[in-house]
């Protein structure tokens, strides 16, 4: 495809996090330096939550406008696109299908690969997510790109990862457990981390509309050897993971940027749709995996794995290397050239 608009639909909140919204960014720049115009579709709150929307023409639907309503008014506003973009819990094939009279192909970014979906490109970057699992849910013509290696992730993690070092003891802990975290799960790592008397530096990062900031600003406060990060650009945050030596973090698509960097990671999923990749993560051996830290099992299980990996600098290195192996963050290049490349390749359901 010769590049023209590409339409992104995604939202971001408060109440669902930003990862759908940023990884969509990813995918947008990289098409932007092909060549490309883009422009995002959003509800309110998303500009609010997601800061680096500013840089890019976004579209605002109407507040209350019904879903069912957004793919003809998509129309009108933009007359023909190149590409639409899909990342989206509310939307499927229905939705998807009455864009095809003004956008030329249309690609799904997936999670939980339990909808069906008219696209030409899937993408699903977990593990563990085969393509059995979209059998009769996509059309035969549909090109299925699962794996992290179709991960969107800004080329600061890529320079990153050349500066990360493995070191003998974990002198500084990262705590990031989304970009808003509403379960609080920031707040339970916290107080786990003063009650276990850890005598490092922990970063915390959290975006500028996460329910609980002030708390969790009053707490570090209290902390001298607690920082906190508000609202990182990519790359600072690439730089801050280069810099720890163990994350505690959220299961969602943040992983691969950990991955990616070499940074060994507990991961305790904070929602439903991040228990795909946390499974994934601790099949393949890349992180230790705990539950919701929202209930109490989560928190018991989060004090043993802190013992363990504090302690232990080999299972450290091998989760630092079956990472960096895992994920080289050239994934929103390759589906940007996939796209370039014209009509998507048929997928054989054997």
């Amino acid at each position: 495809m010769t590049p023209g608009l590409a339409v992104f639909r995604c939202d971001a909140s408060p109440a669902t996090g930003i990862g759908h919204a940023m990884r969509c960014l990813v995918l947008a720049e990289a098409l932007a330096a092909r060549g490309w115009r883009v422009l995002f579709a959003c509800r309110p709150p998303t500009r609010d939550a997601v800061a680096r929307l500013d840089a890019v023409e976004v579209f605002d639907l109407p507040p209350g406008i019904s879903r069912t309503s957004e793919p003809d008014l998509l129309g009108e506003r933009v007359g023909r696109a190149r590409l639409l973009v899909v990342d989206h819990y509310g939307w499927d094939a229905g939705l998807e299908e009455r864009c095809r009279d003004w956008a030329e192909r249309i690609l799904v970014v997936d999670d939980p690969a339990d909808r069906t979906h008219d696209a030409d490109w899937l993408v699903n970057p977990n593990l563990g997510c085969g393509a059995e699992a979209y059998r009769g849910r996509v059309p035969a013509s549909c090109r299925l790109l699962l794996g992290p290696a179709y991960a969107f992730l800004h080329p600061a993690f890529r320079a990153a990862r050349q500066r990360s070092r493995l070191r003998p003891e974990v002198r500084r802990l990262l705590v990031a457990m989304g970009g808003t975290d509403p379960t609080d799960a920031t707040g339970v790592a916290l107080s786990t981390l003063a009650e276990l008397g850890y005598d490092g530096t922990v970063d915390v990062v959290l975006g500028p509309s996460a329910p609980h900031l002030e708390r969790i600003r009053a707490f570090v406060a209290r902390q001298p050897n607690f920082r906190l990060r508000v609202g990182l650009e990519p790359a600072a945050m690439a730089r801050l993971l280069a810099g720890c030596d163990l994350a505690l973090a959220a299961g969602g698509s943040s992983s691969w940027e950990r991955c990616c960097v070499g940074l060994p990671s507990i991961v305790s999923p904070i929602a439903d749709n991040q228990d795909m990749a946390a499974r994934g993560l601790a099949e393949r051996g890349v992180a230790l995996v705990i539950g919701n830290l929202a209930r109490e099992q989560g928190r018991s299980e989060l004090r043993a794995a802190l013992r363990r990996l504090l302690a232990d600098a080999k299972l450290r290195a091998q989760f630092r290397e079956r990472g960096r192996r895992l994920v080289d963050g050239t994934g929103a290049e390759r589906v940007s050239e996939l796209i370039e490349g014209g009509e998507p390749a048929s997928h054989a359901f054997g």
